[in-house]
């Protein structure tokens, strides 16, 4: 008996294979808080402001450094879901400091 390989069955659609190797860039915003830089300013505390957002998580530091292009977006109309209207985009690589522990955390 002889047997013909069907697609899908006995080998993988290159389409397929492509799709799982490929890195799929994940979207990050980034704003600042008023509410923690008014907190900070009535308590003396120095809590992070710099928020770093991706659908997975939320970073936060004293410091950002975004590794590549992005584009800053002002947007009164229609804020992100946490009221911020102005915040930046990208999908570089951002690198997030928080100087009163003395961290920093890549997010990818």
């Amino acid at each position: 008996m002889i047997r013909v390989p069907v697609a899908g069955q006995d080998e993988a659609h290159p389409c397929h294979e492509f799709r799982h190797n490929r890195k799929v860039k994940m979207k990050k915003y980034i704003h600042i808080n008023q509410h923690v830089i008014r907190s900070n300013a009535k308590s003396g505390k120095r809590e992070p402001v710099i928020t770093v957002k991706t659908y997975k998580t939320n970073d936060y530091g004293h410091e950002t450094i975004v590794n590549g292009p992005c584009t800053i977006v002002y947007s009164p109309d229609k804020p992100l879901s946490c009221g911020a209207k102005v915040w930046i985009e990208t999908e570089a690589g951002v690198t997030v400091v928080d100087s009163v522990a003395v961290t920093t955390k890549e997010v990818a």
